[in-house]
């Protein structure tokens, strides 16, 4: 069982190497979802907790109409973590907070397996303004 403190030291890691691996770009939320697979002469990407991943070389996975498809251009943590594409999860994006401990297990496992072996991180959301966002949307 992975302890609290290591899975703060490995969340903290990964912000670190999202901040300082890859491109300095940083993409709003809007930007991102530019990178949706839609359009074949752009790449493909998706974030998770806040790097921002070129998955263009998954696009038989991550492309148009591909089963993942509902993860790019976008920021999918909390999918990924629960392994999910439902809407509902979908909608909850990087908010980790509604992650129970097997949940951030499985993400960390994921990250570190999948998507730092495979994709190159090319940027990072602008998380701060994106919570700003919803923070506007649900106060409306």
């Amino acid at each position: 069982m992975v302890s609290l403190l290591n899975l703060c030291t490995t969340c903290c890691a990964f912000l670190f190497l999202a901040s300082t691996v890859g491109s300095d770009r940083v993409f709003t939320e809007e930007e991102l979802a530019e990178y949706d697979g839609s359009d074949p002469s752009k790449p493909i990407y998706l974030s998770i907790k806040g790097a921002v991943y070129d998955v263009t070389k998954g696009k038989d996975f991550y492309g148009k109409d591909a089963a993942y498809n509902a993860l790019v251009g976008r920021d999918s943590t909390v999918s990924i973590a629960r392994m999910s594409l439902e809407p509902a999860d979908l909608a909850l994006k990087h908010d980790i907070s509604v992650l129970s401990s097997s949940e951030l297990e499985a993400l960390e496992s994921v990250i570190t397996s999948t998507y730092v072996p495979k994709y190159p991180v090319v940027g990072r959301l602008d998380v701060a303004a994106a919570e700003s966002a919803d923070s506007r949307r649900t106060d409306l």
